[in-house]
């Protein structure tokens, strides 16, 4: 929860020291302490009609206990959610609706270091360099072999010219032939479109893998 802004100082520290003897918030003490957004919100937190104790609660679980896997879940949404708004669209989320795109995943034909690192694309975590000049890691962001572009992930692996010699012999040797993919969700829809056979899925994965290491 964002820290509050306070019209005055006090000495009140416990959630309980804003309630009244009948277990309702203080409406008058809460009005005179935070601003009007902030009130807002205080007032709109719902009260247990028994009372109680106060104590620490975990917001991303329903027990309100806190568990590594959701603290995991919410760091991945928060990241996600970043490299959404840097990339104006929209990440893959780490949500239910996404069980399907992880066993489509986890079940692909290939070695597990191409599903490892399939699974590095999805999550956008690839050090190429416009996230690597974003984050300040690096002072310019063009493509070290075509020096044409702005290295994102995809052109590295598909837009770039040097992975388009890799999908050239790809096309001519495999026969295997990429469309064209949408800028945001090409890696998940190579996973998931019915545009590939999996025997297809698992070899333009390997193919770009071998294309990153290369």
């Amino acid at each position: 929860m964002r820290p509050m802004g306070r019209l005055r100082e006090t000495d009140l520290v416990m959630v309980n020291e804003l309630l009244t003897a009948s277990n309702d918030w203080n409406e008058p003490l809460i009005r005179g302490i935070f601003f009007a957004p902030d009130v807002d919100s205080i007032l709109s937190i719902p009260l247990r009609s028994t009372g109680g104790d106060d104590w620490l609660a975990w917001t991303k679980e329903k027990s309100g206990i806190y568990t590594v896997w959701s603290a995991y879940k919410s760091l991945m949404e928060a990241r996600q959610s970043e490299e959404a708004r840097n990339n104006n669209g929209h990440a893959v989320s780490s949500s239910e609706n996404d069980t399907d795109l992880w066993r489509r995943l986890w079940k692909l034909p290939v070695v597990p270091k191409v599903r490892v690192f399939w699974w590095r694309v999805l999550r956008g975590i690839l050090p190429d360099y416009r996230t690597l000049t974003r984050r300040h890691i690096m002072d310019n962001s063009t493509c070290a072999l075509c020096k044409a572009e702005s290295e994102s992930v995809m052109h590295a692996l598909i837009e770039c010219s040097h992975a388009k010699l890799f999908w050239e012999a790809t096309k001519e040797i495999l026969l295997v032939q990429l469309p064209k993919l949408h800028p945001v969700t090409w890696a998940k829809d190579i996973l998931c479109e019915s545009f590939f056979n999996q025997h297809e899925k698992a070899i333009i994965t390997s193919v770009i893998d071998h294309t990153w290491i290369h």
